[in-house]
């Protein structure tokens, strides 16, 4: 059995992965290629959620609501962006026949990996003893919240129930059966059982312990902003993780998949921009005003 739920964890966190990082990264790839870490990460965990609802709730909206619909759109957007990536390799003379044509893909996509793979050592490299913390912290914090339902495999909390009962309406093509109510976590878990099979009892059961990824580098990425010295927020959030403290009532909810704490880090991500644009933006001209930022020390 617990083969069976270290299994479910994997197909749960490799669905996770997929959905809420890898398909905007390459969908959006133009739009990302030369922007920051911080903003490729808050625009996968943002932007995406907002377009994974959308889509759900639009098409329950004209009763189209069904799994191959979904599947379509999402496989159908990431196979034509996939596409036009390969597509790029046509200045490689692809027209010439036999095994010169194969060599030169593979030669190709060699040298495209070692590039991305020179990118991403050139952006860490700096902060390596800062980021290298900061996985083991995220590490440690899917461990701390994901122990518990490999001891006892069972909702934590009874609303859990009902938002079963929600996304099960969701497989019925039925929106908001009991009413308006912020649907984004019912339409994110309903997706991953459109796009891979993997069982909702399963989704509901893990999904926060591996979403607790977003809510710790949301955290980061915001405290890094506040604070002079790099490694302020990792002993803030190494702290937050291992001492005993009477507020960690939020953590024990968003380890039980309730849909406000699915939310909870773009509160980070607000704050962060927040203070950047406080921090450095000057005197500007919108239609004919003249806007200022401030900063009260």
């Amino acid at each position: 059995m617990d083969i069976y739920w270290l299994l479910e964890y994997i197909k749960v966190f490799s669905g996770y992965i997929f959905l809420m990082f890898v398909w905007p990264t390459v969908v959006f790839r133009n739009h990302l290629r030369r922007k920051s870490k911080i903003y490729h990460f808050s625009f996968c965990v943002t932007v995406q959620i907002i377009i994974v609802n959308s889509v759900v709730l639009l098409t329950g909206l004209f009763h189209i609501l069904n799994a191959k619909m979904v599947s379509v759109f999402f496989y159908g957007t990431f196979l034509i962006a996939v596409y036009r990536i390969c597509k790029g390799v046509s200045f490689l003379g692809l027209k010439s026949e036999g095994k010169s044509r194969q060599i030169r893909v593979l030669q190709y996509f060699k040298m495209r990996c070692l590039r991305y793979g020179n990118d991403f050592w050139g952006g860490i490299r700096p902060r390596f003893g800062e980021y290298a913390i900061l996985f083991v912290i995220i590490v440690y914090g899917m461990a701390y919240f994901s122990y518990g339902l490999f001891q006892v495999h069972s909702y934590g909390h009874v609303d859990m129930l009902t938002h079963h009962a929600w996304v099960n309406s969701l497989m019925k093509g039925i929106i908001f059966p009991e009413g308006i109510y912020p649907e984004a976590m019912h339409c994110f878990i309903y997706t991953l059982n459109a796009l891979f099979g993997i069982q909702i009892y399963s989704i509901m059961l893990f999904l926060q312990c591996i979403h607790v990824i977003v809510f710790l580098v949301a955290g980061y990425c915001m405290l890094r902003e506040v604070f002079h010295w790099r490694y302020t927020p990792i002993l803030v959030l190494s702290l937050y993780l291992v001492m005993n403290f009477d507020f960690t009532y939020s953590m024990s909810r968003l380890q039980h998949t309730l849909p406000m704490e699915f939310g909870l880090h773009t509160q980070f991500l607000c704050a962060l921009y927040l203070v950047r644009y406080l921090k450095y933006s000057g005197v500007g001209i919108f239609k004919g005003k003249i806007l200022k930022g401030s900063w009260d020390e």
